[in-house]
């Protein structure tokens, strides 16, 4: 696993300061001009911004998931002491994430302990409260003492869905994910890749696609971490609010005295929108630390954000959800949609 980013920053980009202390300016221009609500309410989601680090991610095939590393979706590290979890009824848990520990709290110049975290998935129990989650120490775990990974686990319903076939392809012949195998025989017909195949021999790549069978269900390695982004949750109101007052400012600077210094407040403000606006804008997902989108509840009313995932490989937490992993007194799971 590579990381390649240097350790987090110890302070946020003078910006964000300064546009708090502009949303929060009840005889500014903001107040003038916008809701009290909307103001107080983009204020609190920029206090609420965090430092975090993208994942690098690699959908790989079951067969070559590394069991001891990162990952989410795939064979989790099981031994004789921590075995396969089961859930009240005795119907085997079905595994979300795996974490270390130990990298989490170097990068995040926090103490987590060490070891891997696990997160578990009960069938046809999707409440937070009802995943499973569990450190493995450090010294419990080696590569010696992993146990087999099941053979079966229930196609039914978790809070993830369609998260249980890789456990049948895991055990199945090792076979090629479908992209390189399209790809691989279009090359050897001198087509450029599956897509120049699909565009101009459309008969010829379903013929292809016939023969691969039924697809493989990918696992989700997380093979290390980006560099550092600042991860800020703007909200519905505070984007429009950025729109209507980039609409509304006049593009030539007034004569009159009072009406330009007016006019010199509102560029300042729009600005720090702006350039606040553009860092949201690139934030990737999942992340380690960082924030994350509102829907049913605020960052600042939560434990500190461990991990954070939107739509995992085409899979929806529920109807355009998200979900995190955070640290309170304990480790914890939430997830919400629309």
């Amino acid at each position: 696993m590579t990381d390649a980013s240097p350790a987090m920053p110890a302070s946020f980009p003078p910006e964000l300061g300064k546009l708090i202390s502009l949303l929060r300016n009840r005889n500014g221009i903001l107040a003038a001009e916008c809701d009290e609500d909307v103001l107080e309410g983009f204020a609190e989601r920029l206090e609420a911004a965090a430092w975090g680090y993208p994942c690098k991610i690699e959908l790989i095939n079951p067969h070559d998931i590394d069991r001891l590393g990162d990952f989410m979706i795939g064979p989790a590290y099981t031994s004789t002491e921590y075995p396969w979890p089961t859930d009240e009824d005795g119907a085997p848990m079905a595994p979300l994430l795996q974490l270390n520990l130990e990298r989490a709290s170097a990068l995040g110049n926090i103490d987590l302990g060490s070891g891997l975290l696990q997160v578990w998935m009960p069938d046809r129990k999707c409440a937070p409260e009802d995943q499973y989650l569990r450190v493995i120490p450090r010294e419990d775990v080696s590569a010696n003492r992993m146990t087999p990974v099941i053979q079966e686990l229930r196609s039914s319903e978790h809070l993830l869905c369609d998260v249980t076939q890789w456990v049948a392809d895991y055990h199945a012949p090792n076979k090629e994910l479908l992209l390189p195998f399209m790809n691989r025989h279009a090359q050897a017909q001198g087509y450029k890749d599956s897509g120049d195949l699909e565009g101009k021999n459309d008969s010829e790549w379903s013929r292809i696609r016939d023969e691969y069978g039924d697809q493989l269900q990918r696992c989700v390695q997380i093979t290390g971490y980006a560099s550092v982004e600042l991860y800020i949750s703007l909200g519905a109101d505070s984007e429009q609010m950025i729109r209507r007052l980039a609409r509304k400012n006049p593009k030539v600077r007034p004569a009159d005295q009072e009406a330009a210094a007016r006019w010199d407040e509102m560029v300042e403000a729009l600005e720090l929108c702006q350039a606040i606006q553009r860092l949201a804008a690139n934030n990737t997902f999942p992340c380690l630390f960082g924030t994350f989108n509102f829907i049913q509840y605020y960052a600042r009313d939560e434990g500190r954000a461990l991990l954070c995932m939107e739509a995992l490989d085409g899979r929806d937490w529920g109807d355009g959800g998200n979900c995190q992993i955070f640290r309170g007194t304990d480790f914890y799971l939430k997830w919400s949609c629309t």
